[in-house]
């Protein structure tokens, strides 16, 4: 209650009671609730309850609770005539209409997928059109429709991708800035231990597991510049690797540490640069490898029997880095260990089977 009455005294502002409610968990007391009634003059709500449009509960993530922003988009579409909107129109109006509704519940909510394919759902129904008989028929599917204009698409934009960069922001925001919030994510989630360390256990919050989703995508893209702090190297690396760290040249310890964005040229964190690393952009250049690939059965098998190999070292683990690494030109001069796990296949080219040493 005292940071409410110096809230008051230095806002000029004045606290209706009435209007003002608490939330509590279901299991707490009588007797505590009645106290905190007493102090306050605030009356006890319930879960699910909304705050800032946003939908605070306790438990699981249902899609009732994102009924109201549905409804929403459906509202719109019928408050417009849409027998006298054309095609174009209609795009114009689900890429800076409908499209900017969930986009305040993206940024910090967590959404279930099914919200997406409802809303996704009503839009693709608006575009084309219904008649007397019902829906028409959708030319092309929605995944298509959200490729860029180059790739034969209209330009639209996942709501899921939309989601996934808010939850680049999230995880940008909370590495880098310091606030309330970030204070307390980092002693909730990452007491002594690095964020990238931490993790994600069953009771963990879904904010908190949304955000360690793109963690690793996320910290691919930083670049800190800054000195090397010995003491928190001890604590998560080898000595030897230590040596190697502290080796590498930095800029002046006397200045700041410095995050730089490498997705953006400026190097400052944008939704429009983090948008674009979502893993459904990575199809372009996809495309534009397979492209170049002469016989496509091939190059599969290639790349799945290679795939087998990282399989493998991946489990046993590879070679040290100070020994040789010797290289074969043919598959007949290889050891005869590795040997008898190769068989050419019937396009003549080598599979592999995992071979145990006896």
């Amino acid at each position: 209650m005292r940071v409410l009455e110096a809230y008051q005294r230095s806002s000029g502002q004045i606290l209706n009671a009435h209007k003002s409610g608490y939330l509590a968990h279901p299991s707490l007391s009588v007797a505590l609730r009645r106290v905190i009634e007493r102090i306050t003059g605030f009356s006890r709500q319930v879960f699910p309850t909304r705050y800032l449009r946003f939908p605070l509960y306790i438990g699981r993530c249902k899609m009732s609770f994102f009924a109201e922003v549905c409804q929403k988009v459906m509202g719109k579409i019928l408050s417009w005539k849409s027998k006298f909107l054309s095609s174009g129109e209609r795009l114009i109006l689900i890429k800076h209409v409908l499209s900017a509704i969930p986009v305040h519940l993206l940024s910090a909510a967590v959404m279930p997928k099914a919200v997406f394919r409802i809303i996704e759902r009503v839009c693709a129904n608006f575009l084309w059109g219904s008649s007397d008989e019902g829906l028409r028929y959708h030319w092309m599917g929605w995944r298509k429709l959200c490729l860029p204009l180059e790739e034969d698409g209209v330009g639209f934009r996942r709501l899921q991708d939309v989601y996934t960069a808010f939850s680049y922001k999230l995880w940008w925001q909370f590495r880098t800035e310091s606030s309330l919030w970030t204070t307390f994510m980092h002693a909730k989630y990452c007491q002594k231990i690095h964020p990238c360390q931490a993790e994600c256990k069953p009771l963990v919050s879904a904010i908190w597991r949304r955000m360690q989703d793109v963690s690793r995508q996320v910290e691919l893209s930083m670049l800190w510049l800054g000195h090397w702090n010995a003491q928190l190297l001890s604590q998560v690396l080898p000595r030897d690797i230590i040596a190697v760290v502290l080796s590498k040249s930095v800029p002046n310890e006397q200045s700041a540490d410095e995050v730089v964005w490498m997705p953006a040229r400026s190097g400052k964190f944008s939704l429009v640069s983090a948008y674009q690393e979502c893993p459904w952009h990575v199809r372009g250049e996809v495309r534009q490898i397979w492209s170049l690939v002469r016989d496509p059965s091939r190059f599969s098998h290639y790349f799945r029997e290679a795939n087998k190999i990282a399989d493998a070292l991946a489990n046993v683990g590879v070679a040290h880095p100070h020994q040789d690494v010797q290289l074969y030109e043919h598959w007949s001069d290889w050891p005869r260990l590795a040997r008898g796990g190769v068989s050419l296949d019937s396009m003549g080219v080598p599979s592999f089977r995992m071979v145990r040493n006896s």
